[in-house]
């Protein structure tokens, strides 16, 4: 594993490391003479095909994100070149007297450093970085690997946190790295091409375009953050991710197991009584189907074989037909409220699900969720309660046809236009 100083024009020196293929990540660490991190932050992505009011922007936002790397001395994961988002995080990071590990992994073949190789297709190395870690491989994508094993080291005893900003098919390896590695992203929505999918993917507002983007939205840790919200919000964002849930959650450890215990008892309380309120809706069902199953019964018997004729037979009916059509208005409105109730139910088990208490849980409502309702085609998502809230319409309709139908067959055989029925003794 070759290691090599490299001194930028503008005085500022770097470590590198050239690794070898299937290099040891923890070599890696004691050659460049890592610190054990407060916390690791990873930044994916880049910044193309952004108009210059939105690259203004996003350059707002990770001038504030340098300041906070700076002054909480958080170590930094990204592509290292002086590019994009590498660049102004660079920039940004030595504006501030940033003294954190500031880590570029990029293949050494594609890139470029003063007292090597300075070919005109390379891409130089952002030259305020302070480390570097040069893999091998011929393409962009072929650092990834490295990058996340480096990430997942650095971070084994500290708390990270991934920024995706823009991006194409390499941020999409790298987010998919970090569902992976159970890490929270938080996606800049308004900064384009991936960012913007993932968050239109996870805020409903479009189905998941290919199988990659379905795996992160359903089993991903994402936040959306939209970048017209500003630098301090973001801020603020990054800061509590890092630093004040991992410190209240040491600090309240005896208690959090408790409270755990107390909501897993709260939630197992909550699923049964959502369990027994789904079977009322199904008792009120079955009495309703029961209900009309007689009406129509009783209307066959006097259509049959009551021995009714003409308007007597009408008049002894269409009583029945409306009472069965105000039966099933009634059925109607009843599970339209169960439903709603239902659904208000599912909504809070979701939520419960997700809280800091049941952390770890396997969230069955939310996978439920995604997988057959979120993430589903529209004419694929899968609700008994929208099949069950028609049948009361499908019985009013009967009814009504069942009336028209009675008060036309009268009325033609009134007229002579049919023969009267023969009615069997």
């Amino acid at each position: 594993m070759e290691t090599r100083t490299i001194t930028f024009p503008d005085g500022n020196s770097a470590q590198a490391v050239l690794t070898p293929i299937n290099a040891d990540v923890a070599t890696i660490v004691t050659v460049l003479e890592l610190p054990t991190p407060r916390a690791v932050l990873l930044l994916n992505g880049g910044a193309s095909d952004m108009s210059s009011a939105e690259m203004a922007q996003l350059h707002d936002l990770l001038r504030a994100i340098a300041r906070l790397i700076a002054g909480e001395s958080i170590t930094v994961i990204d592509g290292g070149t002086r590019t994009g988002v590498m660049q102004m995080i660079g920039e940004g990071y030595a504006a501030a007297g940033g003294k954190s590990p500031l880590i570029g992994v990029c293949p050494a073949a594609l890139v470029s450093w003063p007292g090597g190789p300075t070919d005109d297709h390379l891409t130089p190395l952002e030259p305020h970085h302070t480390h570097f870690v040069l893999t091998p491989g011929h393409y962009w994508g072929a650092e990834t690997e490295t990058m996340f094993a480096l990430a997942a080291t650095l971070s084994a005893n500290a708390p990270s946190l991934a920024i995706l900003v823009n991006g194409g098919s390499i941020a999409l390896q790298e987010i998919l790295s970090n569902v992976r590695q159970k890490r929270e992203t938080i996606v800049l929505r308004g900064s384009g091409r991936l960012a913007d999918i993932i968050a239109a993917t996870v805020r409903g507002d479009i189905d998941p375009p290919d199988d990659e983007i379905a795996t992160i939205v359903r089993d991903g840790h994402i936040t959306v953050f939209d970048i017209a919200r500003g630098s301090d919000a973001l801020v603020t964002l990054i800061r509590e991710r890092l630093f004040q849930q991992p410190i209240a959650q040491a600090l309240q450890t005896n208690e959090n197991k408790m409270s755990a215990f107390n909501k897993f008892e709260e939630y197992k309380l909550f699923i049964e009584d959502t369990a027994r309120f789904s079977e009322r809706r199904q008792t009120v069902t079955n009495t309703y189907i029961t209900v009309n199953s007689a009406l129509l019964g009783l209307i066959t018997f006097l259509v049959k074989d009551a021995g009714l004729t003409d308007w007597w037979l009408v008049a002894a009916i269409m009583p029945l037909i409306a009472a069965g059509i105000i039966v099933c208005s009634f059925w109607y409105r009843l599970l339209a409220t169960y439903r709603q109730l239902l659904n208000f139910r599912f909504e809070q088990l979701e939520k419960m699900e997700q809280s800091e208490a049941l952390r770890g849980c396997h969230e069955m409502y939310n996978l439920e969720a995604q997988r057959f309702f979120r993430n589903a085609p529209r004419n694929q998502r899968i609700g008994f309660s929208r099949i069950e809230v028609r049948l009361p319409l499908l019985f009013i309709a009967l009814y009504a046809l069942t009336g028209i139908g009675l008060a036309v067959a009268t009325w033609t055989v009134s007229q002579g236009l049919l023969p009267a029925p023969v009615i069997r003794p």
